[in-house]
């Protein structure tokens, strides 16, 4: 590099952490996942309202790991899982015809 040569860098402080994970807020979203916070082996309640119907539907509750602990299809709107059996957090996955359409976090309590 000669002497009079410069490097210019623009740095941004952010006030907030990125987890990596991305959550989207929708104020109609379609799918429902309750309750939230859940207890461990109570009902959780997955409603959904897409504008078609599909016998094609899978319910997967996955841990941090990205290890599948429960998976159940559906051909209804509404549906229930069990929880899991070990407090934590945990993502549930909705998916229609081999994509994932949405993805929930839960918490598992005592």
């Amino acid at each position: 590099m000669e002497p009079d040569s410069f490097i210019e860098l623009d740095i941004y402080l952010l006030d907030t952490l990125s987890s990596g994970i991305k959550e989207k807020n929708f104020v109609n979203n379609p799918i429902s996942v309750y309750p939230n916070p859940i207890s461990k082996n109570e009902v959780l309640n997955i409603n959904i309202d897409l504008p078609i119907n599909t016998s094609d539907i899978e319910v997967d509750i996955i841990d941090l790991q990205g290890k599948i602990i429960k998976k159940k299809k559906i051909n209804h709107n509404s549906s229930s899982i069990i929880a899991p059996n070990k407090s934590g957090t945990y993502f549930v996955r909705i998916i229609l015809d081999s994509k994932v359409i949405s993805s929930n976090k839960i918490v598992v309590n005592e």
